[in-house]
């Protein structure tokens, strides 16, 4: 007979089912070369436990993320750097080319003045629509006198970058999330797996070759070995155990006897006594053989006034 391993398998956290599967899946791997009426089932049980496996690993932050925000950094560096200068000229410069050259590129910062704050999908537009209008005809000797053609070819170059990645990040997520997520993979595990034990369970119960017979009684002891590690497991972490009173009684069960000193025996109980009690003793009553004499006063009594 194969335990109850649904109900282990529903108190597991991630980790601890992940763990039960790939102990399982490792050790059943063994003895399906014994069992080739299985083998079909536990393949599909494996590709569960795959997808499960590759669901569990990846990360709520996609790797790309730290490249994204480094990426975005040197965005903005290089915005500022442009974006200084060109006011800069506008404003300061003595020199009335560069003040000129300042001035005509003044309006473009200030229509893309917001572009560092924007989200990134936003960021990237505008940036490209920017660079566009740098690079007009007119504006490049500008740009050019100002210094700033290799920090706008620079700015072009780190915003290409970031979409590329930006956009794989993307397409990972999108695939994850067109897989499935944890939950979804460890529902089709356990009926994958569900299935696979009621297989080993149902040709056990019908199996007469005796190497089959064995493979199967084997494989059969995996799960249920694995699964009553987990359930002490599960048991542990949740606080759940035997009642005092188990304790207690398995105590009992468990304790042997004193030779040194052995109980004494039982003795039955004592009927009691239903004859009438004794009548309890009183002093002897000595009669009087001569009434008292009578006292002729008592009887005629004084008169009044005397």
């Amino acid at each position: 007979m194969i335990k109850h391993y649904l109900k282990t398998l529903h108190r597991l956290t991630h980790a601890e089912y992940y763990a039960y599967h790939k102990s399982v899946s490792e050790r059943l791997a063994q003895k399906m070369q014994g069992l080739p009426r299985v083998k079909p089932q536990y393949d599909k049980y494996v590709v569960a436990f795959v997808g499960y496996d590759g669901s569990f690993k990846f990360m709520l932050e996609a790797p790309e993320t730290a490249q994204l925000v480094s990426l975005d950094g040197e965005r903005k560096g290089a915005f500022f750097v442009i974006d200084h200068a060109i006011r800069d000229a506008a404003k300061y410069s003595p020199v009335a080319e560069i003040k000129a050259a300042g001035e005509g590129l003044l309006p473009i910062v200030k229509n893309f003045a917001g572009t560092p704050q924007t989200d990134y999908e936003g960021e990237m537009a505008k940036v490209v629509n920017m660079v566009q209008d740098f690079e007009k005809p007119e504006n490049v000797t500008r740009i050019a006198r100002l210094g700033q053609t290799e920090n706008l070819a620079a700015l072009k170059q780190i915003n290409l970058n970031f979409q590329a990645l930006y956009e794989t990040r993307f397409e990972s997520k999108y695939a994850h999330k067109q897989s499935g997520n944890s939950l979804q993979w460890r529902n089709k595990l356990t009926d994958e797996f569900d299935l696979l034990c009621k297989i080993l369970l149902g040709l056990r119960l019908s199996a007469v070759d005796p190497d089959e017979v064995q493979s199967l009684d084997e494989s059969i002891n995996v799960v249920n070995s694995t699964t009553d590690q987990f359930t002490t497991i599960a048991n542990r972490r949740l606080g759940v155990g035997s009642s005092k009173k188990e304790d207690e009684k398995k105590d009992e069960e468990t304790q042997a006897p004193d030779a040194t000193n052995p109980p004494a025996p039982e003795t039955p109980p004592q009927a009691p006594d239903a004859t009438n009690p004794p009548a309890p003793e009183t002093p002897n009553q000595n009669p009087v053989a001569v009434p008292p004499a009578i006292n002729p006063d008592d009887l005629n009594p004084p008169a009044a006034g005397e």
